[in-house]
């Protein structure tokens, strides 16, 4: 489980961290594009699991796969399912919501579990065998995920456009501290009123200084915040 998580890191940080606007767009209209966002992954993957990479991750009939041929196993079949999922949108009008988005992601995870929980490790004995890549992981679902999936929502069921980035990146920054707030203070009692003013303060002072973001309660910010919340008390529990 060790190699597991941290490519489920690598995975999180190469598509939603790593992955711009401007990146977003350019694979969508360029092979160089794809290439760029598709070698990412292997950056990533090598760099958080470079100890593990010369033992044998997995046999597939009877041959063994070390750690180097795992990566570039799973970085083509992240090329080949992004290729697919953008062909399909621009040849067959699929539609980019949601679900296809959901669709994607469950492709490429089980692909990482395919490879990662094969994964040979002699300290593995449990299924959180390392506490700081699992806590990296909710960091970004509260920040980069939950924007992008909170988009695609609102996209989906009221036409709201892609935030600008005052917005993305307030949003980022506020889930950041609540969450942080909520799972690495010692007392929870201290923890929660302090994400509520992280949540709450810097949005509504933005509002007020002229920043172009929404004032709460907005349908953006109660997900957001409901994300953060959850995640901040999974990382406190780990804890």
């Amino acid at each position: 489980m060790i190699i597991f998580w941290r490519l489920i890191l690598g995975h999180l940080l190469a598509d939603f961290t790593l992955q711009s606007n401007l990146i977003n767009e350019w694979k969508r209209s360029s092979l160089w594009g794809m290439m760029i966002h598709c070698l990412t992954h292997p950056l990533c993957y090598v760099a958080l699991t470079f100890p593990l990479l010369s033992q044998t991750w997995l046999s597939i009939g009877g041959y063994p796969i070390n750690g180097w041929w795992s990566i570039v196993l799973i970085t083509i079949t992240h090329y080949l399912e992004d290729t697919w999922r953008i062909f399909t949108i621009k040849r067959f009008k699929m539609p980019d919501n949601t679900l296809y988005l959901m669709l994607d992601q469950i492709i490429h995870v089980s692909v990482i579990v395919f490879f990662g929980i094969g994964a040979i490790h002699p300290t593995a004995e449990n299924i959180f065998p390392e506490k700081w890549p699992i806590l990296a992981i909710l960091a970004i679902i509260v920040t980069h995920f939950s924007v992008v999936l909170i988009y695609f929502f609102e996209k989906d069921f009221f036409n709201k456009p892609f935030p600008n980035d005052w917005e993305k990146y307030l949003s980022i920054i506020e889930r950041a501290l609540a969450f942080i707030a909520l799972a690495f203070l010692p007392e929870l009692r201290l923890g929660w009123p302090l994400a509520i003013v992280f949540l709450l303060v810097p949005r509504i002072s933005g509002v007020y200084a002229g920043w172009p973001v929404a004032m709460p309660p907005n349908i953006s910010w109660a997900l957001g915040s409901a994300m953060t919340i959850a995640c901040g008390l999974l990382g406190r529990a780990l804890l």
